[in-house]
């Protein structure tokens, strides 16, 4: 687990990740993902959720032991080398986020991708929506393949889900991304009953997008489906 001043910097990790024959994950986690999961197991994080901007999951697999590769790759970073049990520890708070959020509230959940280098204008434009809302915002994801689980909860009423629904979805769009397609559905209805007929540009967008067959949607998109 490496902590990172920002997600740009952990964005910046990846080329020398990328190089490692064994590696076989990078999991994103930001402070506050890390943080509602260790509470809800009432364990000990880690890292002190507060000491990062970002925090990186790495996971190498191999035939033969990928530890000293990884060391090798991450000697100048500070972070928890884990195998074993600690290893285990590590993805079982990686696995219980989503469990943690539900347990704190019914949260508005969007699933998006965008581009590398957009993930951090991605997460500005999430964290200025929340404070809008004043909702709370909990993201983690595959930072690899540039995919964010974005969750908000203590969300007031539909009107602040439409809005919030409306600024993640169009901005993911807007940066040159893409939509889960397992979403896809449920999210076009959403969309429809939000903003109705009358349906803004953004929202228009949207709907058109979210009802693409994988044929008719660009390559990043195909992707993911």
């Amino acid at each position: 687990l490496v902590p990172c001043e920002s997600l740009v910097h952990a964005v910046a990790l990846l080329p020398e990740l990328r190089s490692l024959e064994s590696l076989d994950a990078v999991e994103l986690l930001l402070p506050d993902a890390l943080d509602i999961a260790c509470r809800h197991l009432r364990i000990a994080p880690p890292l002190p959720p507060s000491s990062a901007g970002a925090f990186v999951m790495v996971d190498c697999a191999s035939h033969r032991d990928p530890t000293d590769e990884l060391a090798t790759a991450v000697s100048d970073l500070r972070g928890v080398m884990a195998v074993g049990a600690q290893r285990d520890e590590l993805f079982r708070i990686r696995d219980h986020i989503t469990i943690a959020i539900n347990a704190l509230g019914t949260p508005v959940k969007l699933d998006v991708a965008v581009p590398l280098d957009q993930l951090d204008e991605l997460v500005r434009r999430v964290d200025q929506v929340a404070a809008t809302t004043n909702a709370s915002s909990i993201v983690f994801g595959h930072l690899a393949e540039g995919n964010l689980h974005v969750n908000l909860l203590n969300v007031r009423d539909q009107r602040d889900a439409a809005t919030i629904t409306e600024v993640v979805l169009g901005t993911a769009i807007e940066l040159g991304g893409t939509i889960s397609a397992g979403l896809r559905p449920a999210l076009a209805t959403r969309v429809i009953h939000f903003f109705g007929a009358a349906a803004s540009s953004t929202a228009s967008t949207l709907i058109s997008t979210l009802t693409s067959s994988p044929r008719t949607m660009p390559p990043a998109s195909r992707a993911l489906l």
